[in-house]
């Protein structure tokens, strides 16, 4: 990558380089500048992803409620196995009134994999175990 000295860039008497012989305005390229390193970042973050888990690691949100015995169930596992994923309170109205506007209903569990919703407590249990590696 092109490094540029920070102090072409605040000085305006140097609003102008030379490249390959040619005068250049320096604003168009800095935003070209930019716009590769944003590239490469991304390109960058997606890679680490992947190579940290071998495949890229699925979105995930739990909606549960403290009381119900079936989203323990899974609190516990979560747990045992050292494992966070955001969790959400449905005990909260507009909480619950997201589960059902993503989900189509109230009914915790529910696991978000990716936005598609995932209901009852041992179905959930499975996609744990078996996506282990990935969360």
């Amino acid at each position: 990558m092109m490094d540029i000295d920070p102090a072409i860039t605040e000085a305006p008497y140097h609003d102008e380089v030379m490249i390959d012989g040619d005068v250049k305005a320096l604003s168009p390229l800095l935003a070209l500048y930019d716009g590769m390193i944003a590239c490469v970042e991304e390109e960058y973050e997606s890679k680490e992803r992947m190579a940290s888990h071998g495949v890229e690691r699925p979105h995930l949100v739990l909606y549960i409620r403290p009381s119900c015995p079936y989203c323990v169930k899974v609190t516990n596992y979560l747990k045992k196995e050292h494992k966070k994923i955001p969790t959400k309170d449905t005990r909260d109205k507009n909480i619950e009134k997201e589960l059902v506007r993503k989900g189509g209903k109230r009914q915790v569990p529910c696991l978000m994999v990716n936005g598609k919703p995932l209901y009852e407590s041992a179905d959930i249990l499975t996609w744990l175990k078996d996506h282990k590696d990935q969360y």
